[in-house]
């Protein structure tokens, strides 16, 4: 059952000044980012990161990225609904509806329904994980170092399976990211890998520059998941079941903040949504270069040293060779984040069973979570292709609308 003991100590820690003001700037932060196309809810988030290295709160932290988030759902729907060009992509379903609203005169109408869907939808999940929390919890409290290995495989396939429209590449990239995530001191042994010599790389690559470099070029929307995943690992907090046996109040708190974001975007979105659209004439060219002056001063001003700008200049060359490899960087990102968890269950597993590594495949629990991921992925594979189609018919239609509004303006001169 749900602990009500812990939900009614985060309820206070939820419900302060701070935590509210940091609630209502993420919103608006994200509604901004979130509407103007180019831009992305993982771009807002990544701007963010480096300030919360300052708050003494890690649960204020993420309910502030949280805050961005929900705000950059909704906000997605502005541009997608007043310029039929959506602004994230899980906003290009708005356009098949709130375009043709808006060409009627019923602009009101349509975002008013998308930011009622939005705010619905976000209370329904809050709600849901309230709820279902502590069950979770209890279902996977008998698992070894096996299953958590096997959960960790599920999660990289998972994000390869919705990041991108080549699964194959999206595999590569998850791969790509669990040999970077090796660079540096083996966290069981000691012993310092692939560091080639170099001071720099002895104890790794920083988590948030290698974030902020191959996030800010990259970026589908689907990379906030891995971003987000991040930021509990930056901030101290380790995600999973065990936040709720480990950490509860703090997971609770997180949860009432995103429930409470969710109900304050009604009203901010009834007052701000005219301000917000007019955001969307902004060009990116002019933004682009402002953008990645921050991330750099954000990369810097959480690790403090030069040579960290240094490897973050590299790694985003490398972001832009994998975006012009039509690679995407969320796998990697994820993989880089697992990697240490999946390396010690691995590693643990392999001393608890003599290095049986059968016993990945024989143990009920683990067998059953990698026959969900192979499942999972011919099934994306074939969703992939559908999504695709229905994708490139989509953006025909959004051309064929650009063209038809130019016309008539031309008529109309």
């Amino acid at each position: 059952m749900t602990d009500f003991a812990q939900i009614a100590q985060a309820i206070p820690q939820v419900f302060t000044l701070y935590n509210m003001a940091l609630i209502l700037g993420g919103l608006v932060l994200g509604m901004v980012v979130g509407c103007i196309p180019g831009l992305s809810v993982t771009l807002g988030i990544i701007l963010m990161l480096p300030l919360t290295y300052t708050f003494d709160d890690p649960a204020s932290a993420i309910i502030l990225l949280l805050a961005v988030y929900v705000g950059g759902m909704y906000g997605g729907s502005i541009s997608a609904i007043t310029l039929n060009t959506p602004g994230t992509n899980s906003a290009i379903a708005t356009t098949f509806d709130g375009y043709p609203l808006a060409k009627k005169g019923k602009v009101k109408k349509a975002l008013d329904t998308s930011l009622f869907a939005s705010v619905f939808g976000g209370l329904f999940s809050a709600i849901l994980l309230l709820v279902c929390a502590s069950l979770i919890t209890k279902l996977v409290a008998n698992f070894t170092s096996v299953e958590y290995f096997s959960m960790g495989i599920l999660g990289i396939s998972l994000i390869a399976g919705v990041s991108g429209d080549s699964l194959p590449k999206s595999i590569i990239s998850g791969m790509i990211g669990l040999l970077m995530a090796c660079i540096g001191m083996d966290a069981v042994t000691g012993v310092t890998r692939f560091s080639f010599g170099l001071d720099t790389l002895k104890y790794g690559i920083d988590m948030l520059p290698a974030m902020i470099a191959l996030l800010t070029l990259g970026i589908p929307g689907d990379g906030v998941t891995a971003l987000l995943l991040g930021a509990f690992v930056l901030h101290g907090i380790q995600p999973g079941p065990t936040m709720f046996t480990k950490q509860g109040v703090m997971a609770y708190t997180i949860i009432i903040g995103c429930l409470v974001a969710n109900v304050l975007l009604a009203p901010l979105g009834l007052g701000m949504t005219r301000a917000v659209a007019k955001i969307v004439q902004v060009k990116y060219t002019y933004l682009a270069p402002v953008i990645i002056m921050f991330c750099f001063a954000g990369a810097y001003a959480a690790t403090g040293n030069t040579k960290e700008l240094i490897l973050c200049a590299a790694i985003l060359i490398f972001s832009y060779i994998l975006t012009l490899l039509d690679i995407s960087n969320t796998p990697l990102m994820l993989g880089m984040i697992l990697e240490d968890i999946m390396e010690q269950n691995f590693v643990t597993a392999a001393m608890s069973y003599d290095r049986n590594y059968s016993i990945f495949f024989t143990r009920p629990i683990s067998a059953a979570i990698l026959i969900i991921t192979v499942v999972l992925l011919v099934s994306m594979m074939r969703l992939n292709k559908k999504i695709e189609a229905l994708n490139a018919k989509q953006m025909e239609n959004i051309a064929a609308g650009h063209a038809a509004d130019d016309a008539a303006a031309a008529q109309q001169a």
